[in-house]
């Protein structure tokens, strides 16, 4: 029963890790408990059935109430807008690019005009393009000079980001819900 637990606690740790959970605390917390239930439920002997089943109702209680707010521990960058993440998602290439881009540019809106117009002049919309499921590739974008407007808007946002500027990419439905889903930038 030991490595049966010990098996539950690696595997939360492992998880809990490759989620990017701040902390595993919580899978200690959850796994010691756990090995005081068995540990009191294997023991227990039939005069003390009615501590014991307290002590579950007690110990569930526990997790539950943990688990509840496990969502404390997700990791959250400090500042989402100006990382390097899943969305929008740049490399070595992209960023000596946005230098090249925004070379002589001595403010950040004027960096931030300078993308635009490279954007607007350098690539065309993919108007065959409807993904069902959309992810963003810097690379593919750039090689292509072709996408949609979740291509582009990540592209600038990957710019921006680059030159430590924040900006978001920002999806959502115009006013007219006629037309389509689309992705903005807020800078």
């Amino acid at each position: 029963m030991l490595i049966g637990l010990f098996f539950v606690m690696v595997t939360s740790i492992v998880r809990a890790l490759s989620c990017r959970r701040l902390l595993p605390m919580l899978t200690f917390v959850v796994t010691a408990i756990e090995m005081m239930y068995f540990g009191i439920v294997d023991n227990s002997s039939s005069k003390d059935k009615l501590l014991t089943k307290i002590c579950v109702l007690v110990l569930t209680a526990f997790i539950a109430v943990l688990l509840f707010f496990s969502y404390n521990f997700i990791y959250k960058p400090e500042a989402p807008y100006l990382s390097n993440g899943r969305d929008t998602l740049w490399d070595t290439q992209a960023e000596e690019l946005a230098d090249e881009i925004c070379a002589g540019c001595e403010t950040d809106e004027e960096k931030v005009r300078a993308f635009y117009d490279w954007i607007v002049s350098n690539f065309e919309y993919d108007h065959d393009c409807y993904p069902i499921f959309q992810y963003f590739d810097v690379r593919k974008t750039l090689q292509t000079k072709q996408g949609i407007c979740f291509d582009f808007s990540h592209l600038f946002a990957a710019f921006c980001r680059s030159q430590n500027i924040p900006c978001y990419a920002v999806d959502g439905t115009p006013y007219d819900r006629s037309k389509e889903p689309h992705t903005w930038n807020r800078v």
